[in-house]
């Protein structure tokens, strides 16, 4: 009987263990295949001139209320081709983003000849909004995956890359977007509700005692004075 109960608690434990291995599995958010790739890309062939970096923090709590990094890459055709089929953690393309798959909510591929461009917008928590074109040519191809921000599930972490071959086709030429948001599914939400909503902000001399208000509006005096 003993031997049988400790046989069980081993059971339970392996059980146990498994299923916390499979929760944590499930709840991880961080495409960390993605990031590997394109912190090897930024490595090996990122170009300095023309990266766009800025972070905007909240004053008061220090925490990130959006992030850009965009950074443009130029590769020789043929050691970029190599480095994709070593261990340099630096594997294709698509397989990264789709081994990243189950941490997104999002997955898009462009492949070249699909006449889709594609924009990433940035939000703030100001409401403050700035587009980027991350493609815009059909000969381009391109990959996006976007996830719930780890430490905000009101911010999106946006991951793209795009690419082509220049006209000689030795170079491949392209650039790596990681854009940090509020998300645009609430930052929609938030606006198509403040464009419902009529607000008149005024203010009251304290000694007034009246609790309501009414206020009527008419295109001329005349139209006003029926109302009344």
């Amino acid at each position: 009987m003993k031997r049988l109960f400790t046989l069980l608690l081993i059971v339970c434990s392996i059980l146990t263990t498994i299923h916390a291995q499979q929760r944590a599995k499930s709840q991880q958010t961080t495409p960390i295949h993605v990031k590997t790739l394109f912190d090897n890309i930024i490595k090996n062939w990122g170009n300095a001139d023309g990266e766009v970096y800025s972070v905007n923090k909240n004053p008061n709590t220090n925490l990130i209320e959006s992030s850009v990094r965009i950074t443009w890459f130029v590769a020789d055709n043929h050691q970029f081709a190599a480095a994709r089929q070593k261990s340099l953690n630096l594997s294709s393309i698509s397989e990264a983003f789709k081994a990243d798959e189950p941490t997104s909510y999002q997955l898009l591929h462009l492949s070249p000849g699909n006449n889709e461009s594609f924009s990433l917008r940035a939000v703030d928590g100001n409401g403050k909004e700035k587009s980027y074109l991350v493609r815009g040519l059909n000969k381009e191809e391109m990959w996006l995956l976007c996830t719930k921000n780890a430490e905000n599930p009101q911010l999106r972490d946006a991951y793209a890359i795009k690419w082509t071959l220049s006209d000689d086709k030795s170079k491949i030429l392209g650039a790596v977007y990681q854009i940090t948001s509020l998300r645009p599914d609430i930052y929609e939400k938030e606006l198509a509700s403040s464009r419902k909503t009529f607000k008149i902000v005024g203010r009251v001399d304290e000694n007034i005692k009246d609790s309501l208000y009414n206020i009527y509006i008419a295109e001329t005096a005349d139209e006003l004075a029926a109302i009344g």
